[in-house]
C-alpha cells in the first residue's frame, strides 16, 4: 500500500494504491485492489448567510480482481453537504442535508454464472438524499467522588436520520463491510464502510452520557447508553452470504470507563439485539498501570458473530521488574467456548544503557491457512518455540525493546488503557 496526502487550508487530498496478497487456498477471494483510490474534500466548511455551512466530499476508485464476479470497476462518488449548526454551552443542535451521488462502471466477468452476477448492471447511477437532525443537551451539578468534590454532567442526545430505500443489488461489493454497533456507532450516518451499500433509514437514536470530573478536572468516570428506534424496518442491503450481518438488528449499546484511582482502569462495553433478545458482543478489561514496567491486565471478550463463528475468550498479561535491569513478562489467553488454550508467553529481559537481550518462550495455536475459517472450532495443533533476541540500542526509536513491545508480540497484543484525561 502507498499513500500520498495533502492537507491545505481549503482542500484535502488523499491518493491511495492498495492491493492484497491472500494467504491460503483462496484464489477466488473477493478482495479487490484499489489502484488508485482518490479522496478529495473541502478542508473546512464554507460560511453561508443565515448561519448555514457548506462542505463537500468526493472519491474516485478503480477496483481490480480478475478472479471475482466483477473483474474491473470504476466508482465516482460526489457528496455535497449543507448544515445549519447551533452551538452553545448548554446545548448543541445541527440540521444536515446531503445528496449522495455515485456512478459505477462494472466489467462483469464472463465466466461468472452466479445468481448475483445476473442482477448486476454494467452502468449504475445511484442518487440518495440524506436528512439528519442531531441535538444534545448539557447538564451539570456538583457531586462527590470517593469523598472528594467533583462535577457530574448529563448529556442526553437525540438523532433523527432519514435515507430513502434504493435497490442496490445491481452494484457489486468492493470495499463494503458492516461496522460495529457500539455506542458511537449508533449515531453513524451509514452502518456500512465504503460506498457500495448505503442503508435506508427512518429512525430515531436515543442516547445519554454521564461523566464525573474530580477537583483537578480529570475525568474519572463515563457511562453511555443508547438505542436505535426504527420508525420503519430497514432493508437488508448486505450480501446474502452474511445473513448475521444484516442491517435490521435493533441494537442496544452501552459502554463505561472508570478510573477510580490513579492507576486502576475498568473498561467495558456491551451490544444487545433487543429484537432477537440475545447478546451480540461484550468486552471488559481491568488494568493496573503503575508505569511502562509495572502493569497488569485481565480481559474478557465475547462475540456472537466473527466470520460466522461465536467466540468467548479470557486473557491475562502483565510485567514486573525482578531486579534493577531485569524484567519479567507473561501472558495467557484461553478459548472458553472450546475449553482450550489459545496462547501463552513468558519472557525475561535484561536491558542496559546500550544493549538488551531477551529470552521468550511461547506456545500458541498453529496457524493453518489451508483450513477454512468455518473450522475454527475443530481440533487444532499447538506450536511451541523459544527465542533469544539481541539488540544494540541507539539506532532510533521503535527498536522493539520496550516492555509493551514484548506484550504486543503475541496474537492479541497489549492495548494501553484508554486514559480518561486524554
Amino acid at each position: 500500500m502507498a499513500t500520498l496526502s495533502y492537507f491545505g487550508d481549503t482542500l484535502r487530498s488523499n491518493i491511495r494504491l492498495q492491493g492484497f496478497e491472500i494467504l491460503g487456498p483462496y484464489a477466488q477471494s473477493n478482495a479487490y485492489a484499489a489502484l488508485p483510490q482518490w479522496d478529495l474534500q473541502s478542508a473546512k466548511p464554507a460560511k453561508l448567510p443565515a448561519g448555514f455551512e457548506f462542505s463537500w466530499y468526493s472519491q474516485y476508485a478503480h477496483f481490480n480482481n480478475d478472479n471475482a464476479v466483477v473483474s474491473r470497476a470504476d466508482r465516482l462518488h460526489l457528496e455535497p453537504v449543507l448544515r445549519l449548526p447551533f452551538v452553545a454551552p448548554e446545548m448543541e443542535l445541527q440540521l444536515e442535508a446531503a445528496m449522495l451521488s455515485t456512478t459505477y462502471q462494472q466489467k462483469i466477468n464472463p465466466a461468472a454464472s452466479t445468481t448475483a452476477a445476473t442482477q448486476l448492471a454494467e452502468n449504475v447511477n445511484r442518487h440518495l438524499p440524506r436528512l439528519q437532525l442531531n441535538g444534545k443537551l448539557n447538564f451539570e451539578r456538583d457531586s462527590h467522588w470517593f469523598g472528594q468534590q467533583s462535577l457530574q454532567t448529563l448529556e442526553p442526545q437525540l438523532q433523527y436520520l432519514y435515507i430513502p430505500r434504493r435497490n442496490q443489488s445491481n452494484i457489486w461489493q468492493y470495499d463494503t463491510a458492516r461496522l460495529q454497533d457500539d455506542y458511537s456507532g449508533l449515531f453513524r450516518q451509514n452502518r456500512f464502510s465504503g460506498l457500495d451499500r448505503i442503508n435506508d433509514a427512518n429512525q430515531l437514536t436515543l442516547g445519554a452520557t454521564t461523566r464525573l470530573y474530580d477537583a483537578r478536572d480529570t475525568e474519572r468516570f463515563r457511562f453511555s447508553i443508547g438505542q436505535i428506534l426504527f420508525l420503519k424496518s430497514p432493508e437488508n442491503t448486505f450480501s446474502n452470504s452474511q445473513p448475521n450481518q444484516a442491517a435490521t438488528e435493533s441494537i442496544f449499546a452501552a459502554e463505561s470507563v472508570v478510573q477510580w484511582q490513579q492507576r486502576w482502569f475498568l473498561n467495558s462495553g456491551v451490544q444487545y439485539d433487543s429484537k432477537s433478545k440475545r447478546m451480540v458482543k461484550s468486552s471488559v478489561t481491568l488494568d493496573y498501570r503503575f508505569d511502562d514496567k509495572n502493569l497488569f491486565q485481565v480481559n474478557h471478550r465475547y462475540s456472537r458473530y466473527v466470520s460466522g463463528n461465536e467466540i468467548e475468550q479470557l486473557g491475562a498479561l502483565g510485567t514486573i521488574p525482578v531486579a534493577r535491569q531485569w524484567q519479567l513478562v507473561g501472558s495467557y489467553y484461553r478459548d472458553l467456548h472450546n475449553s482450550r488454550m489459545i496462547e501463552a508467553n513468558v519472557g525475561l529481559q535484561y536491558e542496559s544503557c546500550c544493549w538488551a537481550v531477551r529470552l521468550v518462550a511461547r506456545r500458541q495455536i498453529e496457524t493453518n491457512f489451508d483450513q477454512p475459517i468455518s473450522n475454527i472450532n475443530s481440533p487444532v495443533r499447538m506450536d511451541s518455540g523459544i527465542a533469544l533476541q539481541f539488540v544494540l540500542k541507539g539506532f532510533g526509536e521503535g527498536a522493539g525493546f520496550a516492555v509493551s513491545d514484548m506484550l504486543s508480540s503475541g496474537i492479541f497484543g497489549y492495548q494501553r488503557p484508554y486514559l480518561l484525561n486524554n
